[in-house]
C-alpha cells in the first residue's frame, strides 16, 4: 500500500494550478466563503461557524494521513476555491469534492477546469482504481459537473441528509478504472 504522491508543483489545467492548501491559505476571504449560507447551501458545512481555529484544526486533519487537501488558484495566483480528496490506499479508491469560493469567477469555466484537472490527474494514477463524488440529489451543478468528468450514478442513498428542514437523496457517482489490474 502506498499513498499518492502530490506534485511539489502542483497539477496544472486549463485556466488553474492545484496546490496544496497552507496556513497561509486560511484568509479572511476563506473563512468567509466557509460561512456564506448560500455558497454553503448544499454543504454539511453550512450547519457549522467557521473560524480560523477551526480551519487550521481542519487543515492539521490532513497531516500523517493519505488525504489532501488542495487550493484552486488561477493562472495569476487568485485562490478561487478547494479540493478535497480521501484516498484509501487499501482499496485504491478516491473520493473527491470541490468547493468554488470566489463569486466573481461563477460561471466563467474554473469549476469545470478544476474538476476535470484533478479527476483527470487522478485517473492517470496507477494507485487509483475508482473515483467517487457524491452531493445532493438536487445539486444540479454538481450533477452535471460530476457526469463531465465520465463519473457513472453508482447509488441513491434515499432520504440520508436534510435540506432546508427535509430529508433528500444523496446521488453517489464514480469512475471505474476498467484498465486497472
Amino acid at each position: 500500500m502506498s499513498n499518492i504522491v502530490f506534485p511539489n508543483n502542483g497539477i496544472s489545467g486549463e485556466k488553474i494550478v492545484i496546490n496544496k492548501f497552507t496556513i497561509h491559505d486560511i484568509t479572511d476571504d476563506y473563512i468567509n466563503w466557509l460561512n456564506d449560507k448560500k455558497l454553503m447551501e448544499f454543504s454539511n458545512q453550512s450547519f457549522k461557524e467557521h473560524r480560523r481555529a477551526s480551519a487550521i484544526n481542519y487543515l492539521n486533519s490532513f497531516k500523517n494521513s493519505p488525504n489532501l487537501f488542495l487550493k484552486i488558484i488561477t493562472l495569476n495566483k487568485l485562490m478561487i476555491g478547494t479540493i478535497t480528496y480521501f484516498y484509501s490506499p487499501f482499496h485504491k479508491t478516491v473520493d473527491i469534492g470541490i468547493l468554488i469560493g470566489k463569486n466573481s469567477i461563477k460561471g466563467k469555466g474554473y469549476g469545470t477546469a478544476s474538476w476535470l484537472t484533478i479527476v483527470n490527474w487522478l485517473k492517470s494514477l496507477s494507485s487509483v482504481k475508482k473515483i467517487t463524488a457524491g452531493c445532493l440529489i438536487n445539486n444540479k451543478k454538481m450533477i452535471n459537473l460530476i457526469k463531465k468528468s465520465d463519473m457513472q450514478l453508482e447509488s441513491v442513498k434515499k432520504k440520508h441528509e436534510l435540506f432546508n428542514g427535509d430529508t433528500i437523496d444523496v446521488v453517489l457517482y464514480s469512475y471505474f478504472n476498467e484498465s486497472y489490474v
